[in-house]
């Protein structure tokens, strides 16, 4: 489990059993994206963070974490923030916003950038990885007439194979395809006049025909998403504060990808983070600036395992910035 900081000497990163932390490391970044911006996105045996910087420090690095040595790579690049990052076996994708216009890289395993897309007038807030294709969504246009849009390009050559409008205008920082659908949450549409409202639908879209759909979870603001093999599970949640006090959010929903039933249930005020591991869901939760709490459950029927509580850390002010789920025997 991951602390950040954008005043303390450094990040930290705590290793959590059913009893509580078991050890601790220190991490020499800051500004590591906020549990509720982006869950950090896991292929394989790596897991990939966004580390922003500070007012301080003003680095911004993308950083690989290996689930089997427990080392941490960290690639510097020269842009101002990055808004999110997923990767496959052989590069890693980024996307951020310069000047009013959305720029999505490829870049080797050692952090050269292959490839780049310029998209004016976007801000891409997600990215999905789905085989030799990258799939980038986010609001279009001007704000009287932004609408959401979901780009693919050619995963290596970085060619916009298609473009789908999806309607109404949202800001998905998670998205995945998971068994040939690109699962989209928001949790709310964005208004011109910056008000906008909580939604209980997540947009979709198959990836083989382009067909573009709605799940209604019947619950507010679905947030993030995470898969297994069968399930679909999202948060209800979001990353500030605008509609509902943050320890108001406390649900999550299974949808099972087979027969589409939805299940929404209770897991504890402060909702932060999910992430999904064989048959088991961890639950993230923290009220106000206490300690956080990390939850087992299986998936299946939702029922408790363990809770371990974790303390905020001392000195300098420390966030929750996400779990990574260690594969099993790992």
């Amino acid at each position: 489990m991951i602390w950040s900081t954008q005043t303390a000497r450094s990040s930290r990163m705590d290793y959590v059993r059913d009893q509580g932390v078991a050890a601790s490391r220190t991490l020499p970044f800051k500004g590591l994206e906020a549990a509720l911006a982006e869950a950090p996105f896991r292929h394989g045996t790596n897991a990939w963070m966004v580390a922003n910087g500070s007012v301080s420090y003003d680095g911004t690095h993308l950083l690989r974490y290996s689930q089997e040595s427990c080392a941490v790579q960290g690639f510097e690049v020269d842009e101002p923030a990055i808004w999110g990052v997923v990767a496959d076996e052989q590069a890693f994708y980024t996307t951020n916003a310069i000047d009013g216009a959305a720029h999505v890289r490829r870049r080797t395993m050692d952090g050269e950038i292959a490839a780049e897309a310029l998209v004016p007038e976007t801000l891409l807030s997600g990215l999905a990885s789905g085989g030799d294709r990258l799939y980038a969504v986010g609001p279009l246009g001007e704000a009287e007439t932004e609408r959401t849009v979901v780009i693919t390009f050619d995963a290596a050559t970085f060619e916009e194979l298609d473009r789908i409008e999806l309607g109404d205008s949202r800001t998905p920082v998670s998205a995945l395809v998971h068994e040939g659908t690109l699962y989209l949450p928001a949790g709310a549409t964005s208004d011109p006049d910056g008000s906008g409202q909580e939604v209980s639908t997540v947009d979709m879209v198959d990836v083989d025909t382009g067909e573009a759909g709605q799940v209604d979870l019947g619950a507010a603001s679905p947030y993030i998403v995470a898969g297994a093999e069968g399930w679909l599970v999202c948060t209800h949640t979001f990353m500030n504060a605008p509609f509902r006090d943050m320890d108001a959010y406390g649900q999550v929903t299974v949808l099972d990808a087979a027969t589409g039933e939805a299940s929404t249930v209770d897991v504890g005020p402060g909702l932060r983070q999910i992430s999904v591991v064989g048959d088991e869901l961890l639950v993230l939760t923290q009220q106000g600036e206490g300690d956080a709490r990390l939850t087992r459950y299986v998936l299946a029927d939702m029922s408790e395992l363990s809770s371990a509580q974790i303390p905020v850390p001392e000195g300098g002010e420390h966030y929750l910035s996400g779990v990574i789920a260690h594969l099993p025997g790992s």
